[in-house]
């Protein structure tokens, strides 16, 4: 009941059974599945962060409420009414800490050890949190936020102030391999202990560390692009673009970087020369996960969400979500096989399954002779037919969620 054509696709989920009309128009076509799911978390609620903890086997999202799941498709709110921008889980006290807007004068912070039940911090402070992270090493929670301000805390309750910068700190990640924090704000910030701040210039938004290569890769707006050895000294590189560059990741497997920004993707192999490939997506993130082999990056295209996928950096396939929004944060977790990216100007976080070799078609059958056949562990199905209709039954499964 349906033409395909060379852009069109199979996009289904669920435990159902359904039957296809396939119609080929010259020669052999091969139709790729793919599983890409929605969920729409909850009437008037958005995430702006999703993280995923392993030894929880949970999902926490905060945004204008803060929520968990244990498989990103079933979503419980814990906490209503607060506006979250950042949440980060310290394993050795097993306790999160969420955090986030200013509401007349005051910050809220949550801590939760379970993510199911959350308690109230406040103190008094007129600046918007924007990131937070921990150091296991330190014990030491940092968060970041408007001009310049730094807090940190041993507990995630009581919160001692510094002010290192004027600008707006927009991020914050702690480097084990180099016990150090970095901060971005258009600068490099770093600091060995959370309270003693240098900065370095460097026109730097997002920064990955590769520990294979021991370096750091920053990038920022006009296609800038920085590396540095040790945190402090960062030295500018030719991208090969001026437009602005928002996320960076690094494989280990592939030793290459690869950053993403407004129609164009760069890659490196050594963080120094970069190779550009333009595009028409403005994208936003891309992590890389190494159990699948797979960039995974989301953004938009003319105000409908965008998200591709490559096995090289290089080479990118994907669709647009027939959604209006920005995908502007994307993470993976290894145990579930499943990226979780949140949007903006909308309430639905999205989530996808990239099965590795495991393939989602449980069954096929076919009482037509034209060739419609399944090419296993590659979620292909192949239609060898010249022209004219094939008629079909895929039976889909949603790979299993669990232990």
């Amino acid at each position: 009941f349906k033409n395909f054509t060379e852009d069109s696709h199979i996009s289904l989920s669920g435990n159902f059974t359904t039957d296809i009309n396939i119609k080929t128009a010259t020669g052999q076509k091969e139709v790729t599945t793919r599983q890409i799911f929605y969920k729409n978390v909850n009437d008037g609620i958005g995430l702006n962060e999703v993280i995923y903890v392993d030894s929880l086997e949970m999902f926490v999202g905060v945004g204008s409420s803060i929520l968990t799941s244990t498989d990103c498709v079933t979503w419980t709110p814990r906490v209503f009414g607060v506006t979250m921008r950042s949440v980060c889980y310290s394993k050795s006290q097993n306790l999160f800490v969420a955090v986030g807007n200013n509401t007349n004068n005051t910050v809220d912070t949550y801590t939760s050890t379970d993510g199911i039940n959350w308690t109230l911090h406040s103190f008094s402070s007129p600046r918007t949190i924007y990131s937070v992270c921990y150091s296991e090493h330190l014990n030491l929670f940092v968060m970041v936020g408007q001009y310049g301000n730094v807090y940190t805390s041993e507990d995630g309750e009581t919160w001692t102030n510094s002010t290192p910068a004027s600008y707006d700190f927009t991020d914050i990640i702690w480097c084990e391999e180099k016990s150090m924090f970095l901060a971005s704000c258009g600068n490099v910030y770093t600091s060995t202990n959370g309270v003693n701040w240098t900065s370095h210039s460097a026109n730097v938004k997002s920064v990955c560390y590769s520990k294979s290569l021991d370096l750091f890769v920053g990038v920022g707006s006009s296609g800038s692009v920085y590396t540095s050895t040790d945190g402090s000294t960062w030295a500018s590189r030719t991208s090969g673009t001026t437009n602005n560059l928002y996320g960076v990741a690094y494989s280990d497997t592939l030793r290459k970087f690869v950053c993403v920004g407004t129609s164009i993707t760069i890659t490196s192999v050594n963080g120094v020369n970069w190779i550009a490939k333009t595009n028409t997506n403005d994208l936003r993130s891309v992590c890389y996960a190494e159990a699948l082999g797979v960039f995974f990056t989301v953004g938009v295209k003319t105000q409908t969400g965008v998200i591709l996928k490559s096995v090289d950096g290089i080479n990118w396939s994907g669709e647009q979500i027939g959604y209006t929004t920005i995908f502007q944060s994307v993470s993976y977790s290894q145990k579930l096989s499943r990226f979780v990216f949140t949007g903006i100007n909308n309430n639905t976080l999205f989530y996808s399954d990239f099965s590795s070799g495991e393939n989602i078609i449980a069954s096929l059958t076919s009482d037509s002779d034209m060739g419609l056949s399944l090419v296993q562990g590659d979620n292909k199905l192949l239609l060898s037919a010249d022209s004219g209709y094939v008629h079909g039954t895929l039976t889909y499964r949603q790979k299993y969620i669990g232990g």
